[in-house]
């Protein structure tokens, strides 16, 4: 049905005294942090480095303590402030503002070995690895001698960057200087990490194997990180082999510790037995993978079976879930509905949760809730970056497809998209090769050739972008809307010139373009190179094609193949 009135409420200027306002977002000096320094350095983020995750919330325990010594700071004024401050601030956004300047860390501090490992940690945090070896050096020069902890801070700093080549650097020689039991499974996990983020599984998996060799037991965080690796790779078989592994291993610890309890009540099992499969991370990575597959009924069960055991979901679960329901548009509105269930229970989103929420929205074209969310990030005090820039174009792009949308909206959403732009600039947000094809897709379902062509495509050159072949698809599946033949193959061959190899989408519109003009041989070349890249043409093509007379041989030889997947013969 037609959009409601509402529709075309411009959520751009209905919120600018949020997003254009010129009063400063609530925001919090370093001096705030370096206050309170002492109560959080106690925080073990050993295992912080298995997955890019930047969510970690603080324990209860460490939260009281921050808490009573922000009593005295004057910008926080009210109880209310104070849970606002805390319910949005995390041990990883903590380091970030600690002062780790050399002279003035130690203007108050003995140089004690602690001490030293503590100022290291907050720049492995802030991933500034030349500067943890500087301080080494100056460790040595005073008699104080790095120890594993040391090294580890350092080899977790070139990890977290995919630093392959220092990595592997800093492992051998952590490997000469200490014992061999000094070599933890920490070590090897941050080492597996380097190789996780460049997607190389293989390695990953050896280091595992070697650490099982050298009589260490791998914990959970290490087969996350392997996990993690698959996924970096697009080995999503081997992910949910691995995962699966994991749950045999979790049931037959399940059933050994059970029998050795003896006779407790089912339901009160689970609250002994902490399930080790449960592991925020791990159940967070496999709901991310189901978005990633677009299996988002996979990803409810892991939910449901996490609340299941007695788990509360945190953030980083409720932004795994938003993102993988989000991911498929007839689970779009049950992504709204989880977001709106994590804020019933009071779980603070942060900005990947809107990011994720906008991908909701732009499945379901909903600019209203698209308009919530720039509220909401305001409120809370963060900035509007890059993803969720991309996010608000993309609803608007997901606004214009719905069916019978009126073109007076259309015409207002694309001077909105541009305004969001020019807000962008002019607040120094990156704008990368995701914004530009959020803001080509708007005008690419609009079916503004003209703009396209005169404004879009410029606007890439301006920012030093090149289309991509999200581009491409873009554009070829806009001009064969629009029965514009011409341009469309002078498009499609500009992309091959750039060496750009066509995909699934591209493909089905070239074979419906050839049949469309009668043009045999674009049919055939596209039905030659879906084989080669092992996909399918649309059913309907083979149907139609395979009902023919008389085709050219090619074709004829070419059909004769696809035949043979055929459900019926012709």
């Amino acid at each position: 049905s037609a959009p409601s009135s509402n529709a075309s409420y411009n959520w751009m200027k209905g919120t600018s005294t949020y997003l254009f306002s010129t009063k400063p977002s609530p925001t919090r000096s370093k001096n705030e942090y370096s206050k309170i320094s002492d109560s959080i350095s106690k925080i073990n983020l050993n295992h912080s480095t298995i997955l890019p995750v930047k969510s970690q919330q603080i324990n209860p325990e460490i939260r009281s303590q921050l808490l009573k010594s922000v009593e005295n700071i004057e910008e926080i004024k009210s109880n209310n402030d104070r849970e606002l401050f805390f319910n949005k601030f995390d041990a990883l956004t903590y380091f970030k503002y600690l002062d780790s300047d050399y002279e003035s860390f130690f203007e108050k501090r003995s140089y004690s070995l602690d001490n030293f490992n503590y100022l290291i940690q907050i720049l492995s945090k802030k991933q500034k690895p030349l500067e943890i070896e500087k301080t080494i050096s100056k460790m040595e020069e005073i008699g104080v001698q790095p120890d594993v902890k040391t090294y580890l801070h350092l080899l977790n700093s070139y990890s977290s960057q995919g630093d392959i080549e220092n990595s592997e650097k800093v492992f051998s020689e952590m490997e000469e200087k200490f014992e061999e039991s000094d070599i933890s499974v920490y070590v090897y996990n941050s080492l597996m990490l380097a190789y996780a983020k460049k997607g190389k599984s293989d390695e990953a998996e050896s280091l595992l194997k070697e650490m099982k060799r050298k009589g260490l037991e791998p914990d959970i965080a290490c087969y996350t990180t392997l996990i993690f690796a698959n996924d970096k790779s697009s080995n999503f078989d081997r992910c949910w082999q691995i995962y699966e592994n994991l749950s045999k291993m979790n049931n037959d610890i399940f059933h050994s510790e059970k029998a050795k309890i003896g006779r407790v009540k089912k339901k009160h099992i689970s609250m002994i037995i902490k399930p080790l499969i449960e592991d925020e991370y791990l159940t967070s990575l496999m709901i991310r993978i189901c978005e990633r597959t677009h299996d988002a009924e996979k990803a409810v069960n892991l939910f449901q079976k996490m609340e299941t055991v007695g788990y509360v979901p945190s953030v980083i679960h409720f932004n795994a879930i938003i993102f993988a329901l989000a991911s498929r548009k007839d689970y779009a509105q049950q992504s709204l509905d989880m977001y709106a269930k994590m804020k019933l229970l009071q779980v603070t989103p942060n900005l990947t949760t809107f990011t994720a929420v906008l991908k909701a929205t732009y499945q379901l074209g909903d600019i209203y809730t698209a308009n919530e969310v720039v509220k909401e990030i305001k409120y809370l005090g963060y900035e509007i970056n890059t993803y969720i820039v991309t996010g608000l174009l993309r609803t608007y792009a997901g606004a214009v497809r719905i069916p019978f949308v009126d073109q007076k909206h259309v015409e207002q959403y694309l001077k909105d998209a541009w305004d969001l732009i020019n807000f962008a600039e002019k607040n120094f947000i990156t704008i990368n090769i995701f914004t530009l094809n959020a803001l080509l897709e708007l005008h690419c379902a609009a079916l503004k050739w003209e703009q396209v062509d005169g404004l879009v495509i410029p606007f890439f050159n301006k920012h030093n972008v090149q289309l991509d072949i999200f581009s491409y698809d873009f554009i070829i599946q806009m001009l064969n809307n629009l029965r514009n033949y011409n341009a469309l193959i002078s498009v499609y061959k500009q992309m091959t010139e750039k060496g750009i190899q066509p995909n699934q989408n591209i493909l089905n519109n070239l074979i419906e373009v050839g049949m469309r003009t009668n043009n045999a041989d674009m049919i055939t070349q596209s039905l030659v190179t879906l084989r080669d890249i092992n996909r399918n043409p649309k059913h309907y093509f083979l149907n139609v094609l395979s009902k023919v007379k008389d085709l050219p041989d090619d074709l004829y030889l070419e059909m004769k193949e696809w035949n043979k997947n055929l459900p019926y013969k012709w």
